[in-house]
Formats: structure tokens, sequence, C-alpha cells
């Protein structure tokens, strides 16, 4: 029996050996990543100006952005885009309260998560889809 929960944009699939998860987070992910590799050749243009002009500006932009983005790269190496996702996979479901919004992730076997935004008024029922199907569920409020 499969239950298809509707999101803000895509849709989640709960099916009795698998969830289902369509988001669009792949390109989300792409783009994003694509977005902070073309910020960190910026603060390395930066980096290479402050060597000719000896502007700390330009040390100190290219410093920050280069930092920031690299961290950005690291975060989203740790996220996956799996959209197919089988219970034998999931090691962990959590429900967590963030910025006045709930969040799903699900903590994989693999080390990765997949995270799932805006699924407040779903709690309920994937916290039943959860104790139904016996996944490990941990709801943070």
């Amino acid at each position: 029996m499969e239950k298809t929960l509707a999101l803000r944009s895509g849709s989640i699939i709960l099916a009795e050996d698998r969830i289902i998860v369509k988001d669009g987070f792949r390109s989300q992910k792409i783009l994003l990543q694509i977005i902070a590799v073309f910020w960190i050749a910026f603060s390395l243009i930066h980096l290479y100006r402050y060597s000719q002009t000896q502007d700390v500006f330009y040390l100190w932009s290219g410093l920050v952005l280069g930092i920031l983005n690299i961290a950005v790269l690291l975060l989203f190496t740790r996220l996956s885009a799996q959209e197919v996702i089988l219970h034998t996979d999931i090691q962990e479901v959590q429900l967590k309260k963030r910025l006045g919004g709930m969040i799903l992730i699900l903590k994989l076997n693999n080390k990765l998560r997949r995270q799932v935004a805006k699924v407040e008024h779903l709690a309920d029922e994937i916290t039943i889809y959860c104790h139904q199907y016996k996944l490990p569920l941990n709801k943070k409020r």
C-alpha cells in the first residue's frame, strides 16, 4: 500500500519497503555546488589581485569568500540526493524543528543524510508510518 504526501514542491511516497522523495533536490544541489565553485574561483582572483596590488581588501575578501564556499562544498558532500530509499538503507529517521518549520532527516547507512524541508503538516503521518514499519524515529522539537 502506497501513500502519497504532497510537499510544497514535490511529493513523498511512503511504500511498504521504500520511501520515494520527489522534490528536485538533485538539481538544486548541483546548481549550488556550481555556484560555490564560481565563488571559490572569484576568491582566488581576489587573492591573486592582492599579490599584485598589496591592497588588504582583496586579501580579506578573497579569504572569507574562499573559506565560506569551501565549507558550503563540504557540507553538500554530506547530503544525499537519492530519490528512492529502501528501508534497509535507513539508519534513523528524524523530525527536527528548525527556524519555525519541521525538517525530515533520513540518516542512511552510507553516512549520508537525505533532508526534506517543510514537512510540519506531515509530521503525524510520518510518525505513524515509522511506527507501522518499525523504522527508528527520533523526534526533536
